[in-house]
């Protein structure tokens, strides 16, 4: 486990890693801070190395001078995951013996926006019981999991203004079933059942274009992503593009991985935000 600098808080059963909290205290009462919820992929943790890395060198953003806002970066592990894990068989796919995979993927997805949300409500109180300073930004970010996640908190979570979905998908429904049609499986029940399908029409972003719009997100795919294949997100991408501040990037030669070369693009995008005047959307 690479070492993590964080800082550990408990908001509502949920353990959230802190990366910014020290460097935080040396800056003014007065200036506004960004949070960002960054999420892990499936079978990751808050605390696993690959996500301690990536959240110390977004923290990095906060070294210059000519920031507008202060970013905190809020981690915390997916239901079913880390410190919550219940049952790790039901993180796996069809083919390794998960029949409810559909069911059990979209409800991380739906149950981090219901986390997110909470955290939202009450990590304000919780950071600064005496009032002291004000959150005046939110914002989220993911990786595959995360990144599907994200796309459903910037749809249902009217607070997260600012969102970057990285090798995920906004259209559950095509990304399942052209999985269950590469296996050679049924794209209806029980894999589908059609109860599931009614809820998921309802829950996924891709139901909710209206809801994009005006929100800055920066979405960063692989082109040669075998897993969530950017022909399950592009066209719903193309119409966030003319409602949305949407930056997108597919880098040829990447899988369903996060270079550094995708993490840099996602720490400019970030460092232009911090460095810009704050539209309160509380």
């Amino acid at each position: 486990m690479a070492e993590d600098l964080s800082t550990t808080v408990l908001v509502g059963g949920i353990t959230i890693h802190l990366y910014g909290w020290k460097g935080l205290l040396d800056k003014p009462i007065s200036m506004p801070i960004s949070v960002m919820f960054l999420l892990h992929g499936r079978k990751g943790a808050a605390s696993a190395k690959r996500m301690v890395e990536i959240a110390k060198r977004i923290s990095h953003v906060n070294d210059n001078p000519d920031n507008v806002s202060y970013l905190l970066l809020a981690v915390f592990d997916h239901r079913n995951h880390g410190l919550r894990l219940v049952n790790d068989k039901r993180n796996v796919t069809w083919k390794e013996g998960n029949d409810l995979h559909a069911m059990d993927l979209f409800t991380m997805q739906y149950g981090a926006v219901q986390d997110v949300s909470l955290l939202i409500d009450f990590l304000p109180s919780v950071l600064f019981p005496n009032d002291e300073r004000t959150i005046s930004q939110w914002m989220a970010s993911g990786i595959s999991l995360g990144g599907h996640a994200v796309w459903m908190i910037l749809a249902l979570e009217p607070r997260i203004t600012i969102g970057a979905p990285l090798i995920g998908c906004p259209c559950f429904l095509d990304l399942m079933r052209g999985r269950l049609q590469q296996g050679e499986m049924s794209v209806g029940p029980p894999y589908l059942p059609q109860s599931f399908v009614n809820t998921v029409q309802r829950l996924d972003a891709s139901s909710h274009l209206d809801k994009m719009k005006g929100k800055r997100i920066c979405v960063l795919s692989g082109g040669d992503d075998k897993l969530v294949p950017w022909s399950c997100s592009e066209a719903f991408v193309r119409q966030v593009e003319e409602v949305a501040d949407c930056k997108v990037r597919v880098m040829e030669g990447v899988g369903h991985s996060t270079p550094p070369e995708m993490i840099q693009e996602l720490i400019q995008w970030l460092s232009d935000i911090i460095k810009s005047p704050i539209k309160s959307h509380l």
